[in-house]
């Protein structure tokens, strides 16, 4: 969780699963090494950790530790 792909808004770890904040109907979730990733059942996405290389799809290459919105 060094660059928040957990997703609860820290970059603390974590022996134990830790809830997605702000995070709802979702219908599939993917992970790479430092990011992660979530559809809704809308089919909006969200993405969030590492963001060196743009891999969160949201225009910028700002790390999050919360989720944000796929362009």
């Amino acid at each position: 969780n060094g660059y928040g792909e957990l997703g609860d808004g820290s970059t603390t770890n974590h022996a134990t699963p830790a809830t997605v904040a702000g995070l709802n109907k979702v219908t599939d979730i993917g992970a790479g090494s430092f990011h992660s990733l979530a559809v809704r059942k809308n089919g909006s996405a969200r993405a969030w950790g590492y963001n060196g290389y743009g891999q969160l799809g949201n225009g910028t290459t700002t790390d999050s530790a919360l989720p944000v919105a796929v362009s």
